[in-house]
């Protein structure tokens, strides 16, 4: 059973535990804020999604020792308050945010250091995930691998070590540096660090792990989570961002009061610290909001002739907005004599006619009917007035086939920004592929004339073969997510995690889920059982990781449905229980060692972390069926991360047996801040007899109802 992302959701829970039931020091802590409002906190979803290898990664550094390597990052990231769209990245587990690919050859940085009393060499803008002296020489050494996911607007860059060796250790480590677009958010993913108790490097012990502006050790820009401490783990997740609004800029030209300018002025200021963008303000008797989300520190705005303007400008980030700069003023000559503007704009108003999208493509079917496209057309003016506008086209090859409409009309006003009249109209452009051979690609172009200005408008069609949709469809390999191969098939419980394996089912983008809520749309699938929609954290080609509905009536069949952009699968009937418990495994088939962590420290029960009489086990699992609040409350919706409070508990009650021993459990209910994960948590008994490999069983059962169900067997490791 394949079903990564919900391992990856469970092995961050490792580090969790009921807060009412023991104390965890250590879990949930924060660092900062810096001077410039950066905190950082270990409460982050761990969502390792491997890179390497086949998984779509780009690999470099493979073989290197102490080098350093130039990406070019897939979108603008602010970092203490300055853009970068470059980064070096270090064999040794840094990242360095420069300006010149050069920088990157004269790094050496083998050599890590305590951040809060000593500066770094090189001292540049630095991402430390696990810096210390790596290498990947080693015999099955790795790489570092790099990837971009998303669509602008909403991208993430990993950049991910694979199978680097500290020197001098046996046994490589792998993690991952997040940068997300937008928020400038910076998150360190550990998949591999948890080396063993003797090992020296063993989660993070020799390491510096933080992040650094030039210059932070005096400047309180930085902040080290921490030195030469083994404070990491296997699905330990770390996030980095700032809470701090920006500075206010400082203008800088044109000069204040400056005059005799000419209607296209640029206007410039200096950097705010932290901002990642500027709305530019300006107005004939006050600044007006003119232009938002500017990423330079300079804007040309028209103006016209004769005229006095006021301007200021607010710097942002995703914290907030700072306060205005100070307001300046400047004033435009006046018009030359007999001068006059292009269209209707009079002195000084240049027509600015655009269309969007600027070239159109459609692809039809061959005998089919005509494709379409919707195409937007915008004038600018500083004059109040709609213009009329015409359209028509001509073609490059065979007559008949393009067509636009309506041939005529007047524009709408669409916004008024600072001085600025936007006035916009929609066209349809029509291309019909009958009567023209499969194959043939047709060109022509729309042309749209508006006050003096003309746009005009590439067209192409491609005369495609008639293509069969392929609807998606399960395959019936529909079973509890974890108990998995040992869970019966098509039979689920309320609440609990499922995993559906079928063709089709959803397309070729991000297939995780990236927060809570869960979505009920993902990778453009949606996914419903009895006509209520199902949450989802995973949506691929091949499965679907989703939540069973709680609003489902148990001991009831109901039909499962996936519907994407191709249509809907035929039903695929369910039978819905009112529990089975599943217990999460390591190796993700529902058999062998389980995903269950020593309660104290965090860490998984393997061979080297064994349990022993009286220690308290968390074993994270589904299936557990309806859970409340302390006081009755309700449990949270649908793909809703519980909360750290109130607590969810189960109303089932919950017994546990360990290696055939009884064994007492002092709480069942749901993990806090994941959606849909359920805890048990236990006390090795007396009694067990001691191995590798001791059978864990759960069972759940509703006094009131009768219902009852009983988990996949799993092992441990008993001393």
């Amino acid at each position: 059973m394949n079903i990564n992302l919900i391992r990856r959701t469970v092995m961050t829970a490792t580090a969790l535990l009921l807060p009412v039931m023991f104390a965890l020091p250590g879990w949930g802590a924060t660092r900062g804020p810096d001077s410039l409002g950066y905190t950082g906190s270990d409460a982050t979803v761990y969502s390792f999604a491997n890179i390497s290898g086949a998984n779509g990664g780009t690999s470099v550094l493979a073989g290197v020792d102490d080098g350093a390597v130039a990406l070019t990052l897939p979108f603008t990231f602010s970092f203490y308050g300055t853009n970068y769209t470059m980064v070096c990245v270090s064999s040794n587990g840094a990242v360095y945010f420069v300006a010149n690919a050069n920088t990157c050859s004269t790094i050496i940085d083998f050599a890590n250091v305590d951040l809060s009393s000593v500066s770094p060499a090189p001292d540049l803008p630095a991402l430390y995930p696990f810096w210390t002296d790596l290498t990947f020489q080693n015999p099955g050494g790795g790489s570092v691998f790099y990837q971009g996911f998303g669509t602008p607007g909403n991208r993430t860059f990993v950049i991910q070590w694979n199978n680097a060796y500290p020197q001098g250790d046996s046994s490589g480590i792998t993690f991952q540096v997040v940068l997300t677009e937008g928020t400038n958010s910076i998150t360190f993913q550990y998949q591999t660090v948890t080396l063993g108790a003797g090992d020296p490097n063993n989660n993070g012990a020799l390491a510096t792990v933080g992040i650094h502006n030039t210059g932070g050790l005096a400047a309180g820009q930085q902040l080290q989570w921490s030195y030469g401490s083994p404070v990491l783990s296997n699905g330990y997740a770390l996030r980095f961002q700032t809470s701090a609004v920006p500075g206010s800029p400082i203008l800088t030209a044109p000069a204040n009061a400056a005059t005799g300018l000419s209607t296209s002025v640029t206007l410039s200021w200096n950097a705010a610290s932290a901002a990642t963008s500027y709305d530019v303000y300006l107005g004939t008797t006050a600044p007006l909001l003119f232009k938002s989300g500017v990423a330079a520190t300079s804007y040309t705005v028209p103006t016209a002739a004769g005229t006095t303007y006021y301007w200021n400008i607010v710097a942002k980030n995703s914290a907030g907005a700072s306060a205005p700069s100070t307001t300046w003023t400047f004033s435009t000559a006046a018009a030359s004599s007999g001068g006059g503007g292009g269209g209707s704009g009079g002195g000084g108003n240049p027509v600015t006619l655009t269309v969007s999208p600027t070239s159109v493509t459609i692809n039809a079917p061959f005998g089919g009917l005509p494709g379409t496209a919707i195409v937007t057309v915008s004038y600018v003016t500083l004059t109040q007035g709609a213009p009329t506008y015409t359209s028509n086209f001509n073609t490059n090859q065979g007559v008949g086939w393009i067509g636009v409409s309506p041939g005529t009309g007047t524009m709408v006003q669409a916004s008024f920004v600072g001085l600025q009249y936007t006035y916009t109209a929609t066209i349809t452009i029509s291309a019909d592929p009958t009567g023209i051979p499969v194959g043939s690609v047709y060109t022509g172009t729309v042309n749209v004339s508006a006050a003096g200005g003309i746009a005009s408008i590439p067209v192409t069609l491609n005369v495609v073969p008639v293509v069969a949709k392929t609807l998606p469809q399960p395959t019936g390999g529909i079973a509890n997510a974890a108990g998995a191969s040992q869970a019966p098939p098509s039979v689920v419980s309320i609440g609990s995690y499922i995993a559906i394996y079928g063709t089709s089912l959803a397309g070729l983008g991000t297939p995780g889920a990236t927060s809570t809520p869960l979505p009920t749309t993902l990778n453009g699938t949606q996914l419903t059982l009895g006509g209520l929609p199902m949450p989802m954290n995973y949506a691929g080609p091949g499965q679907i990781n989703a939540i069973v509905p709680q609003a489902l009536k148990p001991n009831a069949s109901y039909p499962l449905v996936v519907t994407n952009g191709s249509g809907s699968s035929v039903p695929v009937q369910m039978s819905v229980l009112e529990l089975q418990p599943g217990i999460f495994t390591v190796n993700e088939t529902g058999s062998g060692p389980g995903v269950v962590a020593e309660a104290l420290t965090g860490q998984l029960n393997t061979a080297s972390n064994p349990a022993q009489a009286g220690d308290f086990l968390v074993v994270y699992c589904t299936g557990l069926g309806i859970v409340l609040g302390p006081t009755g409350q309700a449990a949270p919706a649908d793909g809703v991360a519980a909360p750290m409070s109130p607590i969810f508990a189960t109303t089932s009650t919950v017994t546990a047996q360990i290696g055939g021993v009884a064994a007492p459990v002092s709480f069942s209910g749901l993990t806090p801040t994941f959606a849909g994960l359920y805890q048990v948590n236990v006390q090795v008994p007396a009694g067990v007899t001691p191995g590798n490999a001791v059978p864990l069983v759960i069972t759940a059962t509703d006094l009131q109802t009768g219902a009852t169900g009983t988990s996949n067997s799993v092992t441990i490791v008993v001393q």
